[in-house]
């Protein structure tokens, strides 16, 4: 009940996740006056210890990796894809090749699994230039985890897209957004993976 509710003042919170190693919260969105990035301490006001050395907007998705690791999906990174350490300074040891070729993320979906390998769904079609489809995994470091590839050849009236993505305990993955097939077979917005995509 003492949670603060002021934490800004305008825009608009897009994703939040709650980090229960530390006890605090990463939001982020488009906050128009301040960094679209912040943390929160347990009671909702914002942790000044956290202190970004590069400029953050348009935050679509974070996650967390096992050691505390902040995974941030933004339109302003030249990637689409950043991590931070966990005082907010950008974690050059993260792959740092080109990245995304879509520089919209709205309609997406990011998971961090078990083995803090990172999987993304979304309308993008190439990622470090390499020809993907909707939906790609990332080792932990940020390199493409070439044991997966997905080639499901979406189809849908408009521009196919995954918009969510649900990894489950045996490793397959369900997904969902706006196609009508995958890999030739009827799926109206629905479907699930093996492992290996």
């Amino acid at each position: 009940e003492n949670f603060s509710r002021e934490v800004i003042s305008s825009g608009f919170i897009s994703t939040a996740v709650y980090d229960s190693e530390i006890d605090k919260y990463y939001i982020g969105g488009n906050f128009q006056d301040r960094n679209d990035l912040l943390r929160l301490n347990a009671d909702g006001t914002i942790d000044e210890t956290f202190q970004l050395t590069s400029e953050i907007l348009l935050v679509n998705h974070i996650g967390l990796q096992s050691d505390g690791k902040i995974i941030v999906i933004s339109l302003s990174t030249d990637r689409g894809i950043v991590r931070l350490n966990q005082d907010g300074s950008i974690d050059d040891t993260f792959d740092n090749n080109v990245g995304f070729n879509n520089s919209s993320f709205r309609d997406s979906d990011l998971a961090i699994l078990a083995d803090d390998k990172i999987l993304f769904g979304g309308t993008f079609n190439s990622f470090n230039n390499e020809s993907t489809s909707q939906l790609i995994r990332l080792n932990a470091d940020g390199s493409p985890d070439d044991s997966f590839s997905f080639a499901g050849n979406l189809t849908d009236q408009a521009s196919p897209s995954i918009n969510s993505v649900l990894p489950l305990s045996n490793g397959d993955i369900i997904i969902a957004g706006s196609f009508n097939s995958i890999y030739g077979n009827t799926a109206k917005s629905v479907a699930r993976l093996n492992s290996d995509g």
